[in-house]
């Protein structure tokens, strides 16, 4: 793994490039064995990069000569055939050579820099791998980490912003450029970041999802199987112990595996579904690795168990007041810097040596992630579907004030990369990609354990998606082939989330619903049970001490700064009442626990 940090302006201040010379800052969720440090003739433009000791069989990340430096983060691969072994860096260079990010796959930040400081920092084209910005004064920073610009650019410790923190409570996930840090931003989705001694500009570029693609979309679905087959053969490449694929009761694993069958590689892979015996997800994907004769594991493996338990006896010495959850829900908070929900705990520790998986992220980009949304006829419709029945701040827990800032917000944001002359719909499903996606799976890069590989992660696909349009993105139609194709048995059986949605309903706007109240008291759930899911589940078995957490840090701390945002009293009635909360309105309280336990400084570092 790497993180890096590039300074560039007319006269790069001493605690700047101090704090790049640093060979192990405390920024970083590893332990760094490699430090980098590279500038240009003038100094105008700094370089640092720090590597981790999983190689991957990628070498070092970091490749110089004399005509400049090419570096890149994450997992990247040439769209046909594998780079040699330990020269990934410098086939990356010559790759940028002849040609564009377009030709590459996986999920990325890759930086090209020449001897004079000139060149360009950007994302996969899906814009994934999260690259983060300041400005102070005549000097740019980007990197990989915002704690990591948060402090190269502060002066003394890094001011927390409130209102990024306060995307949780609202709807959940991040939106926007905002950070929990005052001044970093997230770059967004569609823009290309150009570098030199003057500094770094910020150049709009045509996202993948409205790049057009035409053509006969039979023979165009042949790009997203070359995109997935390449991305599977890359992790069989890789020289580790273990090559597993995570399989759910879905469709998006189950897809995978289709492709996995066709191409006759199905048994150089391990199979592995999180949660008890008895869960749906577990039960289905025991029946199809049965049907195949894979090896199918549940749960948590020896090795990894070990590693939690070491972290944990380590958690446990250095914090022995506190509880075993409360731990692990203030360790999460610090691992993603305040930008990843409570609601949705994963294991952050740093990339684990022994193993790479394959996992299902990205499928939903194929079709709509809200596949019951697709009556809109006008961008008016869109604003009725974005501030009412998506159930944004439904928890009721906000001031009035920055209930509507948020708001407002989700609109601009909503549009960000967009114009009234992108259809409704595809505004929606594109949105899904520029801010959930991304902010969700981004920020867990550099804490990825297992070294995802994300075979449906395919700008192709997203592109036929797109060209489809959104009535055949609703039916699902890239899914619905690429089964055809490959294994059309699989299809055929009972998905444990959502099944095939119909062919032939109309498209039809749902009943008008009245915009909730500014201070609406969160109403007992009529909802029906939630999707027995391994995170569910463990959440459902922990919200006992979950709730007693938020007692404390939102409830018998009112001077928390969370608390200028949100309603002390509606809070206090939601805490009360929490069993009686909807789903939406749980996630939105675990958002405020997280922005609460983040602005409060509470939060434990990896």
């Amino acid at each position: 793994m790497l993180t890096f940090a590039i300074a560039a302006g007319p006269a790069i201040p001493p605690p700047v490039r101090a704090a790049l010379e640093d060979p192990c800052p405390s920024d970083l969720p590893f332990r760094a064995v490699r430090h980098l440090l590279w500038s240009n003739p003038l100094k105008t433009v700094v370089f640092a990069g720090w590597q981790d000791d999983v190689d991957l069989g990628m070498g070092d990340r970091c490749h110089r000569n004399p005509e400049g430096l090419t570096a890149f983060t994450g997992h990247v691969w040439p769209r046909s055939g594998v780079w040699p072994p330990g020269q990934w860096a410098a086939c990356l260079a010559d790759h940028f050579g002849t040609r564009s990010v377009e030709d590459v796959l996986g999920v990325f930040t890759a930086i090209s820099l020449d001897a004079d400081g000139k060149g360009i920092v950007t994302s996969d084209s899906l814009g994934t791998s999260l690259i983060y910005r300041a400005q102070v004064g005549d000097i740019s920073v980007v990197s990989s980490r915002a704690r990591l610009v948060a402090r190269i650019c502060a002066d003394g410790q890094p001011s927390r912003d409130p209102l990024g923190a306060g995307w949780l409570p609202f709807c959940g996930f991040p939106m926007g450029p905002r950070t929990g840090y005052e001044g970093v931003e997230v770059v967004p989705l569609g823009v290309r970041i150009e570098v030199s001694p003057a500094g770094i500009e910020l150049r709009p570029a045509t996202p993948s999802w409205r790049q057009p693609l035409d053509g006969d979309p039979h023979a165009l679905l042949d790009g997203v199987y070359a995109d997935a087959t390449t991305s599977i053969h890359a992790a069989l490449s890789y020289p580790v112990e273990r090559k597993v694929a995570e399989l759910t009761g879905g469709k998006d694993t189950r897809l995978i595996l289709a492709i996995l069958l066709a191409e006759g590689l199905a048994d150089q892979f391990e199979y592995r579904t999180w949660g008890d015996a008895d869960l749906p997800d577990v039960v289905v994907a025991q029946e199809l690795t049965k049907m195949h004769g894979l090896r199918h594991e549940i749960g948590h493996e020896p090795a990894r168990r070990q590693r939690a338990t070491e972290r944990q006896r380590r958690l446990v010495e250095a914090y022995p007041e506190l509880s075993s959850r409360e731990r692990q829900l203030r360790l999460n908070v610090g691992a993603w810097d305040g930008m990843r929900n409570a609601y949705e705990l994963e294991a952050a520790q740093p990339p684990h040596g022994d193993r790479v998986a394959l996992n299902g992220t990205y499928g939903e980009a194929f079709s709509s992630n809200y596949l019951l949304t697709n009556w809109h006829r006008n961008h008016a419709d869109l604003h009725q579907t974005l501030l009412v029945h998506m159930k944004f701040g439904a928890a009721g827990i906000f001031r009035p004030e920055i209930l509507q800032h948020y708001r407002s917000e989700l609109i601009t944001a909503a549009y960000e990369g967009c114009s009234l002359e992108d259809a409704p719909q595809d505004v929606l499903d594109s949105m899904y990609l520029r801010h959930k996606a991304r902010r969700w799976f981004g920020a867990t890069q550099e804490t990825d354990e297992n070294n995802h590989v994300l075979p449906l992660h395919s700008p192709f696909g997203v592109r036929l998606g797109f060209a489809l349009g959104a009535r055949e993105r609703r039916r699902q139609w890239i899914y619905r082939e690429v089964y055809r194709r490959t294994c059309p048995a699989l299809a055929e059986m009972p998905f444990t989330s959502r099944p095939w949605p119909e062919v032939d309903v109309p498209d039809r706007q749902p009943e008008p619903r009245r915009p909730p109240a500014l201070h609406s008291v969160p109403r007992r759930s009529s909802r029906r049970p939630l999707a027995r899911t391994a995170v569910a589940e463990r959440r459902r078995q922990s919200e006992g001490e979950d709730v007693e957490v938020m007692r404390r840090f939102l409830l018998d701390e009112p001077s928390n700064p969370v608390f200028d945002l949100l309603d002390r009293t509606r809070v206090e009635a939601a805490v009360t009442d929490f069993d009686g909360l909807t789903e939406p309105s749980k996630k939105q309280l675990y958002g405020a626990l997280t922005a609460a336990i983040w602005l409060g400084g509470h939060e434990i570092t990896p």
